[in-house]
């Protein structure tokens, strides 16, 4: 009530007396305690009137003759003066009809009976406070946070037909007061109708904007869709390509103007199927229509290449590619382009003559190839065989002059005879190295000591390395074992040794040094090393050393390196070559080891 009365002092400051009318029920008397509490701090301010207890005609005519500048406040009337039941938003209906002054009420129901307004609160209110109270509980608040009751929010509220009937200006409200039953402006009135005719006329005018842009766009799409056409026609021209399209229900058939020239009709004849099957030879006519009838059935696109009679009796490839109209329409459209292919059948058929001249070529290296390797092995087999062979001689004239002396020197024939049996059985080795440094298979391998190796090459070659005056320096390392054919490895490093005495015969300005070395490097490869202080190669030679047939000697046959390379490389290995012209020579042959080997030997063998 003091929020109310409030609300009232601002609509009326000239107001002098406050008349509260209530009922006689235990409620109603609840409320006039309520409003006498609430309006008894302004009691030096107004003449403060209770019209409570009187019977309702009672009330009613006093409630008439109240001056202009009273302010009514009303509460509940349960009950009259005369103990009759009455219904209270009736009773606030008929005082506020017969008021000779503004009334006013906080009760809610009591609004738009009459009343001016008040401060209070509504259902709606309490429902809004009663779902909030429901969210807090279902968020999981503590029940012991939450207020016992639910306090609906409070608001001014005012009716605008009491304001105008009372001519209480509505700028006297306070700020956030909810005015009801305001006589609606045309705005408010027809504001769907007013916006829904300002949309239709600027939709009218958007329209109208839009069909003109489209227009316009049209017929620049038109003009660049004729354009495009042009270029496509004269690309496919250029190209010596020519479109169709056959319209599958009424063989109606559309070409374009290039297609007469790629089947050679004169201008007179009209362009039509069975003019183009005129003009197809008469084996392939089946074909092409077999290839348009194929791209109508759900077989789907078709190809054919045919052959066309050109009037100078030139046979011309024409290639038909055809497809289905993808837009699936009634009835069916067969599309496709006729390509002359001549120059591209002249092409493959030259292309097959040639690809017969290289395997005829082919033929006759493959057969040189093969005269090639059996004359390097014969080469080879001679090379190599020329040492033990050389030997044996030796032993045997040797023998001979023992034999001749008087008398004949017997333990010394017993050697040579048997350095004779030796060699030739070197001599019978060698030639089995050669044939299986020939095999694709390279031969047997074995795990070899190079140390041992290279010891046996130099107890071979002592008493060549004595007469020439040759010191040898070995560096030899532990545990260097190779997986290799025997025979060819000691085939490969005494060609090196030799090779480094001969090199070394012809140096009379330094001593002459063979350095032999062996070591093992990670992962686990096995180099050997043979090194002299020869005349050296000079960098030209030096890049054709391991070609076959190559020598910088006057007697070589340039066989041995060649060989020597090839047999390392079957083995997985490398040789190589390195010189100062003047000072020495060095080659250097690099071996994974027995266990590497082994294992790659035998990975290779599974795949």
């Amino acid at each position: 009530f003091a929020k109310t009365l409030e609300f009232a002092r601002q609509l009326q400051p000239e107001a002098r007396r406050i008349v509260v009318i209530g009922g006689t029920s235990d409620y109603d008397r609840l409320w006039l305690d309520d409003a006498r509490h609430g309006i008894e701090p302004y009691r030096d301010r107004y003449e403060i009137t209770y019209l409570a207890g009187l019977p309702y005609d009672e009330l009613l005519t006093q409630a008439s003759r109240l001056p202009p500048d009273t302010i009514v406040l009303m509460s509940f009337v349960f009950k009259d003066g005369g103990g009759l039941p009455r219904i209270p938003p009736d009773v606030a209906a008929a005082v506020s009809g017969v008021s000779g002054a503004p009334v006013y009420s906080p009760v809610s129901t009591f609004f738009s009976r009459g009343i001016v307004g008040g401060y209070g609160d509504s259902y709606e209110a309490h429902g809004v406070a009663a779902a909030d109270l429901a969210l807090d509980i279902l968020s999981g608040k503590s029940t012991a946070a939450l207020d016992r009751f639910t306090r609906a929010a409070h608001q001014y509220h005012a009716d605008a037909r009491a304001l105008d009937r009372w001519d209480l200006p509505a700028r006297r409200l306070p700020p956030g007061t909810i005015v009801s039953f305001q006589t609606p402006s045309v705005w408010d009135e027809h504001r769907a109708l007013v916006i829904a005719t300002v949309l239709v006329l600027l939709l009218q005018t958007g329209l109208v904007g839009a069909l003109l842009i489209l227009r316009r766009r049209r017929r620049l799409a038109e003009l660049q869709l004729e354009e495009s056409e042009k270029r496509l026609l004269s690309t496919a021209a250029s190209a010596n390509v020519g479109l169709w399209q056959l319209d599958g229900t009424t063989n109606e058939l559309w070409m374009t103007e290039h297609c007469r020239n790629l089947f050679c009709l004169p201008r007179h004849v009209a362009l039509t199927r069975d003019s183009l099957m005129t003009t197809i030879h008469p084996e392939d006519r089946e074909l092409a229509m077999s290839s348009l009838q194929a791209a109508a059935g759900p077989d789907g696109p078709a190809d054919a290449d045919v052959r066309i009679r050109a009037a100078d009796g030139d046979t011309h490839w024409i290639s038909i590619r055809t497809r289905l109209d993808p837009g699936g329409r009634e009835p069916k459209q067969l599309r496709g382009i006729f390509v002359d292919i001549t120059e591209q059948k002249d092409a493959e058929g030259e292309a097959a003559l040639r690809r017969e001249e290289v395997a005829q070529l082919k033929r006759v290296r493959e057969r040189e190839a093969r005269l090639l390797t059996i004359n390097a092995m014969s080469a080879t087999i001679a090379h190599e065989i020329s040492q033990p062979i050389g030997a044996m001689m030796a032993s045997a004239d040797a023998a001979l002059l023992w034999l001749a002396k008087a008398p004949p020197e017997l333990g010394n024939v017993r050697a040579s005879v048997e350095r004779i049996a030796i060699d030739g059985r070197r001599a019978s080795e060698v030639v089995a190295s050669v044939r299986n440094l020939f095999r694709r298979d390279g031969g047997g391998t074995e795990a070899i000591d190079v140390n041992d190796l290279v010891r046996e090459i130099l107890m071979i070659e002592e008493d060549e390395l004595r007469r020439q005056g040759i010191v040898v320096r070995s560096e030899l390392a532990r545990d260097a074992k190779v997986a290799f054919d025997r025979t060819q490895l000691h085939q490969v490093v005494l060609n090196l040794v030799t090779n480094a005495v001969q090199a070394m015969s012809s140096v009379t300005d330094r001593p002459r040094v063979l350095r032999l070395k062996t070591a093992v490097r990670p992962p686990g490869d096995v180099l050997i090393g043979v090194e002299d202080s020869g005349i050296g190669i000079d960098r030209d030679s030096l890049d054709h050393i391991f070609e076959p047939f190559f020598t910088t000697k006057s007697r070589g046959m340039g066989l041995g390196l060649w060989l020597c390379h090839r047999i390392v490389g079957n083995h997985h290995g490398r040789l190589t070559a390195s010189s100062t012209p003047g000072r020495g020579s060095r080659f250097e042959i690099v071996l994974p080891n027995a266990h590497v080997a082994g294992a790659s030997t035998s990975r290779a063998h599974v795949s």
